[in-house]
């Protein structure tokens, strides 16, 4: 992993109670490569990015994912990121560096319950992310919750009928889980 945590203070994430408050700690690109190479090494040929918004510090992804190429790894990778961290830019040289699939979240569609998860995402930067990634050839998984609080069956609804209408590789629909030392889990306490 080559940074913990995230740049945004959703209520209903882990990563604050895991990491402490929002931000980053980065690891150095080069010990990220050393340890890229020992996985390759040893035969692996694909890996996961468990990093929340692994495009958060655009400079520092960018290093990553071109001396990646120029180190000539072999290996095919996912991860997540958030919908407005990324660029044409930084999607090729993820695409050269072996990414085949880009996580976002989404969460919901509804103002409301967007503003009530502190979420900072609308449900057109998904649809404009979703398009641009998949324009360059990456599949996508767009990670959807229902359940959090201001929700109503009218935005349960809205936020299925806008999943039907994108062009994502894959969707989740999950229910909302309050997680211990959350702000959410604090709001259902």
């Amino acid at each position: 992993m080559g940074q913990k945590a995230c740049i945004n203070n959703c209520s209903f994430c882990c990563q604050p109670a895991f990491f402490g408050a929002p931000g980053l700690r980065k690891r150095s690109v080069e010990h990220f490569l050393e340890e890229l190479k020992w996985v390759q090494q040893i035969g692996f040929k694909e890996v996961m990015f468990n990093d929340a918004t692994l495009t958060a510090d655009m400079a520092w992804a960018a290093s990553l994912f071109e001396r990646m190429a120029k180190n000539n790894i072999d290996l095919t990778w996912n991860c997540s990121t958030r919908a407005d961290r990324i660029n044409p830019e930084i999607l090729k040289l993820m695409k050269k560096a072996g990414c085949h699939t880009i996580a976002l979240g989404m969460e919901s569609v509804d103002p409301t319950v967007l503003k009530n998860v502190r979420k900072n995402i609308k449900a057109e930067q998904i649809r404009e992310a979703v398009s641009i990634i998949r324009k360059h050839g990456i599949n996508t998984i767009v990670f959807s919750v229902v359940g959090f609080p201001g929700e109503s069956r009218e935005s349960i609804q809205n936020t299925i009928d806008f999943l039907k209408t994108l062009d994502t590789s894959f969707i989740t629909l999950g229910i909302a889980v309050p997680i211990p030392g959350t702000d959410f889990y604090r709001y259902v306490e």
